[in-house]
């Protein structure tokens, strides 16, 4: 656990230092990450990524579903004295199923035109694109330089 924190600290200030090179000149970000070693590169282009699932949609499946899987049982299996549970089951199921097909529509939609971010967001997101592409040419020269040696 020590040595995860030591690795993401050591990340960070190392992600702080391209991040403030990154708009000034081209040539010392190159330099620098030329310096650094391939692990160090690599946990760098996985810092700058966009994520492919956020943390937000991870909780709220796992809300729902746990919502879903204490409220199903108790309902079709007539635990409540005021539900009725032999008509109850089926109005549930078409509900929690129209549920999921109009999120399953709404994250399709989302996933092809993108969520609606402000210019803030997309400055920040298309300087890691270009710190990412840099990293990526680093790790390319090094691979070709590997291969060329041997």
């Amino acid at each position: 656990m020590k040595k995860d924190r030591q690795i993401l600290k050591e990340t960070k200030e190392a992600a702080d230092i391209a991040v403030s090179y990154g708009s000034k000149n081209d040539e010392k970000l190159l330099a620098y990450l030329a310096k650094l070693d391939t692990p160090v590169l690599s946990r760098l282009r996985v810092y700058f990524s966009n994520p492919t699932f956020t943390l937000i949609y991870f909780i709220k499946w796992g809300f729902a579903s746990s919502l879903i899987g204490v409220f199903l049982p108790i309902g079709a299996l007539g635990a409540v004295p005021y539900i009725p549970s032999v008509g109850f089951l089926p109005y549930l199921i078409a509900v929690v199923f129209l549920l999921c097909i109009i999120l399953l529509i709404r994250l399709t939609i989302i996933s092809r035109k993108g969520v609606i971010q402000s210019i803030l967001h997309f400055a920040k997101r298309s300087e890691n694109a270009r710190i990412v592409s840099m990293i990526d040419f680093v790790l390319k020269q090094r691979f070709a330089n590997e291969l060329s040696q041997h």
